[in-house]
């Protein structure tokens, strides 16, 4: 009897204990993970910086492909991309040495850039890290932009390097503060080519007086400087010709009758100078070069004419039949007699077959 006591009482208890767990309330369960495209469907759908940059980049390569392939007019807007489309040309054509509408383009594309903000524009370009494609925007921005006042030339051709300079920094430059360019210059610049443009560019804003002044002092050996030879590796001669390149770059393209004049007034030796600017513009033969001769040679007696053709190897004279002629033509209506002309322009010997025949290369450089 007790026995089945114990045994009912432990089937009660079993059953009210599975009755409980039946009835307990279930333990909430995790809710599932959001899908990414169930979030996109009850959200604005957020663009990465990488589908913006990609994006970007496409509408900047379809705008370069209207322009360069279409032909389309370039028109700035308030809204272009500046450095996008810059980056779609350059890896369609590279920012240096380009041709045609590329160049075109490239020119009109950082200017207006400069023109609506020159300090971003300005910092995007010394910044490229290429000084190459960094000198070719650097020039189109002095060639074809209005620089301020503040401009600091200076600075920023001592960050660039002296690989690429960019010749039209050096120019404008020159125009706005002669002085300084070219003592900054002509201490720093090897190229005398560069130096040369420097001059040209100031020339054309000054008088004949200023030109002439300057041009006496390159041509004085006495300013002769080794140091700065030195550091260009010139010797004396090469020091005298390169001076005399940039002398010849100023007066060429003068058009008073008196360039020559001024400049005569103040060389230490008339003789000598008149020697050194006829010999150092031998080597061309184009029309302003053919006026140059022409203007030089009316500023000499006949004696003068004599000793500066006497300077000239004769050879040189006999290599170029375009030379002769044109110095025949002049010194004929300046009075010389044929027996003159024939001493001072030797012509080849009728024998002599080997001589290169005429081309429309330029002469040899009689200084070299």
């Amino acid at each position: 009897m007790k026995g089945r006591s114990s045994i009912l009482l432990a089937g009660i208890f079993a059953c009210g204990f599975l009755c409980a767990w039946l009835v307990k309330p279930a333990e909430s369960l995790p809710p599932l993970e959001e899908t990414s495209a169930e979030r996109d469907s009850r959200s604005p759908r957020r663009v990465t910086p990488d589908r913006r940059e990609s994006s970007a980049m496409r509408s900047a390569n379809a705008r370069i492909a209207v322009l360069l392939d279409d032909g389309q007019d370039w028109q700035p807007g308030s809204d272009v991309d500046y450095p996008r489309l810059l980056a779609a040309l350059q890896r369609r054509a590279g920012l240096s040495g380009l041709e045609g509408r590329s160049k075109w383009l490239l020119c009109r594309i950082v200017t207006s850039w400069y023109d609506a903000n020159p300090g971003d524009a300005l910092s995007w370009v010394v910044g490229l890290g290429n000084p190459k494609d960094e000198g070719e925007l650097l020039s189109e921005i002095a060639r074809n932009c209005e620089l301020g006042d503040d401009f600091q030339f200076r600075e920023i051709l001592e960050r660039h390097g002296s690989a690429f300079r960019p010749s039209g920094l050096f120019e404008e430059w020159a125009r706005r503060d002669f002085g300084a360019a070219w003592e900054w210059s002509y201490a720093n610049v090897s190229s005398g080519r560069q130096l040369q443009g420097m001059a040209e560019a100031w020339s054309e804003k000054v008088g004949n007086d200023e030109v002439a002044e300057f041009a006496a002092r390159l041509m004085d050996e006495s300013n002769w400087d080794p140091e700065v030879a030195k550091r260009r590796n010139w010797g004396r001669e090469q020091w005298r010709v390169e001076h005399m390149h940039i002398v010849l770059g100023m007066l060429m393209n003068r058009p008073s009758p008196d360039r020559f004049q001024s400049l005569l007034e103040r060389v230490p030796d008339r003789q000598e100078s008149l020697n050194a600017l006829l010999r150092a513009n031998l080597h061309l033969n184009i029309a302003s070069a053919r006026r140059y001769r022409e203007g030089l040679l009316n500023q000499m007696t006949a004696d003068e004419r004599m000793t500066a053709f006497e300077s000239i190897d004769p050879d040189f004279i006999r290599r170029s039949n375009r030379i002769r002629e044109n110095f025949e033509e002049v010194l004929n209506l300046l009075g010389h007699s044929a027996e003159e002309i024939d001493w001072m322009l030797p012509a080849p010997a009728p024998e002599d077959s080997t001589q290169a025949p005429e081309s429309n290369e330029p002469a040899q450089d009689p200084f070299d």
